[in-house]
This record gives C-alpha cells, structure tokens and sequence, in this order.
C-alpha cells in the first residue's frame, strides 16, 4: 500500500516536472485516483514544501522553482561519518574497557 502511494508521488512529481498533468480530472485518469485524491496529494505536496502552482492557460500543474519532490529517506555524509566516527569512539572504548578489566586480572 505505501509502495502504491509513493509511485503515485513520483507519477504526479514527473508529470509536473514535464508540465503534463492536465487538468485534476485528467490527473486523476492518468494515475488511477479520484480528483478529490488529486487535490489531497497535491495539498499534501505543498504542505512539505513543494513550489506547485496551476497554469490555467496550459491547464497543467508545474513547479515554481526547478527542483523535484522525493519520497524516499536520504542521508546526509555528515550523519554517516558521524556514525562511523562513533563506531571507533565505541571500539576504542571497548578496548580501553578490555586493557583494564585484563591489568585488574593479572594483579
């Protein structure tokens, strides 16, 4: 069900990008949904952030800025070394843990 409604993300983004949604109606043809869906996937856009707008001369949905709408995690290298980083703090830890469990041991 979510991987339905992500691809339906994604159908609508690439037709805006191409400036090919038609009209909501015919949105809503194309992507298998009801208009009142249509409205509620292209509020929800907005809501996180999409710049759509509606041309009423072309009868298309298109972005105010050029750019594209992702429904998908992404992550930053930053976070990524983070995590790495706190990998080796960990292991380092450990060992330190280790050397002095072993010298409390050996006296």
């Amino acid at each position: 069900m979510i991987n339905e409604i992500i691809e339906r993300f994604q159908h609508i983004d690439t037709l805006i990008q191409e400036h090919k949604t038609g009209t909501p109606s015919e949105l809503a043809g194309t992507v298998g949904v009801s208009e009142r869906t249509i409205y509620k996937y292209i509020r929800l856009m907005k809501n996180l952030g999409a710049p759509i707008a509606f041309n009423t001369l072309t009868k298309t949905y298109y972005y105010t800025l050029e750019g594209s709408f992702i429904c998908a995690f992404s992550f930053s290298e930053k976070s990524v070394s983070d995590k790495i980083r706190l990998s080796f703090i960990s292991m380092g830890e450990l060992i330190e843990q280790m050397s002095k469990n072993m010298t409390l041991n050996n006296n």
